[in-house]
């Protein structure tokens, strides 16, 4: 305002200098004058002016990977098989001042067919969200929600006919925690919570089969059900959820290796206090993504399980102690991120 002033003060001046001259002269200067005047209030409000930071950064990565094998006459043997898959993972993060919240959403779905039917090799539902309030340079005390299911039946397909093992609900997990979380820089994450729920959910009441030597089914008492192959004793093998207090350790590192190839990875580690202290949990993922050119890529994906309440049933359905779970994808696909 007092720079518009300054500009009508200035006016007259201008114009008393060149009383010499004709009346349009004297129009044309002045309209001069107030035109670079008025430039200089406009560039020096433009200067003054302070945008709005943007508190939420949202970002994602969408997708179909295809594979596929063929064989004829192969000495060797090989099966024929076609596979397709379809993920998402999108992220909203917010941050304001000495707050942080993120979020992540973590969807896959996919099937093969060979040469006996369509089977699911691969069905994941993974939400995370981390609220945050910095205590420290780089140091944040933060609550933690991870929730884990998927979408369809699972199926042991090595028994005839096909065993049913899963389904959405059966299993789910929820993990609830309070701890630290310590960022030194953007590629890395290290999460510790001495104080962790976490929480397996078995929806409905199912039984893995098994038969006498003549083929005959056993009795319920005799079978081995859902709620004990995830962790359940026995004895309230006719409960729905079951609940663990832990401790709890995440680890998140990605990072771009070179021009168009890129590695994710990401850890969780937990052992409870309650039963077994010292036997740890283990999920590890790790995804490495090609780049071919700006919709084409090429994925690796590998994880790595280790439950300790998850039992390993056997093809005559005896359960056994927990294993090692390990599954990889390699595909080349069609990639899209926003």
């Amino acid at each position: 305002m007092k720079k518009k002033i300054l500009c009508f003060l200035l006016l007259p001046f201008a114009l008393m200098s060149v009383n010499a001259q004709n009346e349009n002269e004297v129009l044309d200067q002045a309209k001069a004058v107030t035109d670079a005047l008025q430039k200089k209030v406009d560039e020096a409000a433009a200067a003054e002016k302070v945008e709005t930071p943007k508190n939420w950064k949202l970002s994602g990565v969408m997708g179909l990977n295809f594979s596929q094998a063929a064989f004829k006459n192969w000495a060797g043997g090989g099966v024929n098989t076609v596979a397709l898959s379809a993920y998402l993972n999108a992220g909203a993060y917010y941050k304001k001042n000495k707050i942080t919240w993120d979020n992540d959403l973590a969807l896959e779905y996919g099937m093969l067919y060979d040469k006996e039917d369509f089977k699911k090799n691969v069905d994941k539902i993974d939400i995370t969200s981390k609220f945050g309030f910095q205590v420290a340079p780089k140091l944040s005390w933060s609550t933690l929600v991870n929730a884990k299911s998927q979408f369809a039946n699972g199926y042991d397909y090595d028994t005839d006919p096909y065993t049913k093992v899963s389904h959405f609900g059966a299993p789910a997990y929820l993990l609830l925690s309070t701890g630290i979380d310590w960022k030194p820089d953007d590629h890395f994450s290290l999460y510790f919570s001495p104080a962790t729920g976490k929480f397996t959910f078995v929806e409905g009441h199912h039984f893995l089969p098994k038969y006498d030597e003549e083929g005959k089914l056993l009795p319920e008492d005799e079978l081995v059900s859902w709620q004990e192959s995830y962790g359940f004793d026995k004895d309230k093998r006719d409960k729905h959820a079951r609940g663990e207090f832990g401790t709890y350790l995440k680890l998140q590192y990605k990072r771009d290796l070179c021009e168009n190839v890129n590695l994710a990875t990401k850890a969780d580690f937990f052992t409870a206090y309650t039963h077994d202290f010292g036997n740890v949990d283990v999920d590890w993922e790790v995804i490495l993504s090609m780049k071919v050119n700006k919709f084409l890529t090429a994925t690796l994906t590998t994880e790595l399980k280790y439950d300790d309440d998850v039992k390993f049933i056997d093809d005559k359905g005896e359960s056994h102690g927990a294993r090692i779970q390990f599954k990889e994808l390699l595909g080349i696909g069609l990639m899209y991120k926003f």
